[in-house]
């Protein structure tokens, strides 16, 4: 209890020398399943995020995604280069990343190169910006619009994201207090083409905040999303069911 105790104090008090730039690689597998828990395909994409905060800007680049072999989900091919959010600039924290026109320079990024962006974000506001607002092993109910647009693609409600103060940890060496988050029974819509896709999503996670320097250092990610699909011109829908493992880790410079 004494260590939680220091670990809050410090956290409360000032900001600590620290580095200009923050450099993060962000993993993300996409597990395709049938209605048994089945997989039958795996997807992998893998970013760079640099944050400068001299600038105030941040930055993609290395965007990479691997398929899995067709004889085993364990088994990813050599990665891809993909450049469509390649050197993809903005403001930090930006405010309007949920709107089309946000992405309107970048050359058709697929929705999982998008969730990169929205998925880091949701690791920084967690980490960074509702510290104060926690109790310790007390759930903190999170404001704000509970119907996020997808940037033209569709809509997702969150119904009840919660952040609990869990304790503290080491992470890369450095003491860390550990947020767990949460969110369950979310529903959604999202057009992709010719397809239209509704569903439910639960979601959780924890993230890490360096008490030296009142920012993340790690995040991770678990989504289950279970949903159909419709084709145009079609009146069968598809089941679709979908789990992701994201893992979001700082790179020493």
């Amino acid at each position: 209890m004494r260590k939680l105790f220091i670990a809050c104090l410090l956290l409360s008090g000032n900001v600590y020398a620290q580095n200009v730039t923050d450099t993060f690689r962000f993993t993300t597998d996409y597990y395709f399943l049938d209605l048994q828990g089945n997989v039958g395909q795996r997807q992998q994409i893998v970013g760079t995020y640099i944050r400068d905060f001299s600038s105030k800007k941040v930055k993609w680049t290395n965007i990479t995604t691997a398929n899995s072999a067709n004889d085993s989900s364990d088994r990813l091919l050599p990665p891809e280069k993909r450049n469509a959010m390649e050197g993809f600039s903005y403001a930090l924290g930006a405010a309007d990343m949920t709107k089309v026109e946000f992405f309107h320079d970048l050359r058709s990024p697929t929705m999982q190169e998008l969730s990169l962006v929205w998925d880091t974000r949701m690791f920084e506001t967690f980490a960074e910006e509702h510290f104060g607002d926690l109790q310790l092993n007390m759930p903190y109910h999170l404001p704000g619009p509970t119907n996020i647009p997808l940037a033209g693609a569709g809509t997702f409600q969150n119904k009840d994201a919660q952040l609990i103060l869990t304790g503290t940890s080491e992470c890369d060496g450095e003491a860390c207090a550990v947020i767990d988050y949460r969110a369950f029974f979310n529903t959604f819509e999202l057009r992709t083409g010719k397809e239209t896709l509704v569903g439910r999503s639960h979601y959780w996670g924890q993230v890490w905040v360096s008490m030296a320097t009142k920012r993340i250092t790690r995040g991770t990610l678990y989504e289950d999303v279970l949903g159909q699909t419709t084709s145009q011109g079609s009146t069968k829908p598809e089941p679709i069911n979908v789990f992701r493992v994201g893992l979001f880790e700082r790179v020493r410079n």
